[in-house]
């Protein structure tokens, strides 16, 4: 993303604070920090998270909004440790992203915007009123 904006010479702003995207980033509890580098790391070992990863692009090519929508049913994330944070990490900031969306398209300015896959797929889509 950030090369093909350089390259159409187009401006790019962050729709979140670096201090928000850290606070997210950050386990409050060092334990559970701990059990979701162990899981990660277990799910690349695997090959878990290809095939996850893999299938999820497949949908979004494909625009499968079926597969999209239920990927909390086949990526089996909540019962899996660590994956609580789902919920924080993704649907806690979806609000935050349309609105700094929003603000962008209020003030007049043409807009592409460009979040993580996962924060429209199988979880809450921010919306906002107006």
């Amino acid at each position: 993303m950030l090369t093909l904006a350089a390259r159409e010479r187009k401006r790019m702003k962050s729709l979140e604070s670096m201090a928000l995207q850290l606070e997210m980033l950050t386990a409050a509890n060092p334990n559970q920090a701990q059990e979701t580098v162990a899981t990660i790391l277990q799910q690349l070992d695997s090959g878990l998270s290809r095939k996850l990863l893999k299938r999820l692009a497949n949908a979004w090519a494909d625009s499968d909004l079926d597969v999209l929508g239920s990927y909390a049913a086949w990526c089996d994330c909540a019962n899996r440790p660590g994956q609580a944070d789902m919920k924080r990490l993704l649907d806690d900031r979806n609000p935050g992203l349309a609105d700094a969306i929003e603000r962008l398209h209020t003030g007049g300015e043409l807009v592409f915007a460009a979040v993580g896959a996962l924060h429209m797929a199988g979880h809450g889509i921010a919306t906002t009123a107006g």
